[in-house]
């Protein structure tokens, strides 16, 4: 076939999906005889029936069974793509999904200089720790914490986090640091379930610990802030308290911090990956990150990075 039938195969695609031409022909707004004749047509193109007339009623032969769900994906597949050519002409704006921790923590005490620099890029920030399908869906890219690898998206790297361990200053004064094993007994120890205390402990010291946590919160800017409030020391993710560590709410309560397991990255599809709004805030995140400094202390890396 030298031109590819669509209104035939939509035609298919209408009676296979309700088994009925006068239901396919009401769909599609055309007669049934319309439909049957751009069926016929198909069948002939194709050399074989694609359905079996058994009296008033029809059914799928096998041919036209292995044929429809292909030809329902390429006709998804279409009105993605038609769906994203119409919002390309809205290109300026840029609907990110990100992490409401890293959200708060880290991207709004920078985004001034994203908008002052691109005024004309409309950004819609959606904070949420569920995973948004970025092919199915108006959002054009996404900021996620992982491994790397996501099926189907193109990942780009930008920036590694370290687990640090943090309270107040007047904690720390009382109780003194964390350099071994022993001295977390003297500390009331905060975590989220993100970020367990023996991922810090096994690295550095070898084994894991049976960790005296006396609270496990369920959100990590959570434990931060009970952490500045001297209820304790508060294991925490570096990108989401190195601004509290810098404005002396909080402080180090120990000189090492060992590489997070997982990374940020910046995450969008192929096709949405050719917007410029998309390429520019890639751009300006991905120099962002490399502009922010690791803790001011001494650095265990994880021995084999997982990079996207």
């Amino acid at each position: 076939m030298s031109r590819l039938p669509l209104t035939a195969l939509r035609a298919f695609e209408a009676v296979a999906t309700h088994m009925s031409f006068a239901a396919a022909a009401t769909a599609l707004y055309v007669s049934p005889a319309a439909i049957s004749q751009q069926v016929r047509a198909l069948e002939t193109a194709l050399g074989y029936p694609l359905f079996e007339r058994l009296g008033a009623s029809i059914r799928l032969t096998a041919e036209g069974a292995r044929l429809l769900p292909r030809v329902k994906r390429g006709f998804d597949e279409l009105r993605r793509a038609m769906d994203e050519a119409a919002r390309a002409q809205d290109s300026r704006q840029l609907n990110v999904s990100l992490l409401a921790s890293f959200l708060q923590r880290w991207l709004l005490p920078r985004l001034p200089e994203f908008q002052n620099a691109h005024p004309d890029i409309d950004l819609r920030l959606s904070a949420s720790n569920h995973t948004v399908d970025l092919g199915g869906s108006d959002f054009h890219a996404a900021i996620r914490f992982g491994g790397g690898k996501w099926p189907g998206l193109r990942s780009q790297h930008l920036l590694c986090d370290w687990l640090v361990p943090v309270c107040n200053a007047e904690v720390l004064r009382r109780l003194g640091p964390i350099a071994a094993l022993a001295d977390l007994r003297r500390h009331t120890l905060l975590h989220a379930n993100t970020e367990p205390w023996n991922d810090w402990v096994k690295p550095l010291f070898g084994r894991r610990h049976e960790v005296p946590v006396r609270s496990e919160l369920d959100d990590s800017a959570a434990a931060v802030i009970a952490a500045e409030r001297g209820h304790g020391v508060a294991m925490a993710r570096w990108s989401l308290v190195a601004g509290d560590v810098e404005a002396g709410r909080v402080v180090c309560a120990s000189d090492r911090a060992v590489q997070h397991p997982r990374d940020y990255y910046f995450v969008t599809t192929a096709a949405k990956a050719q917007l410029p709004a998309v390429r520019i805030l890639g751009d300006w995140l991905h120099g962002a990150a490399a502009a922010f400094a690791p803790p001011p202390v001494k650095l265990r890396r994880r021995t084999a990075a997982r990079r996207g």
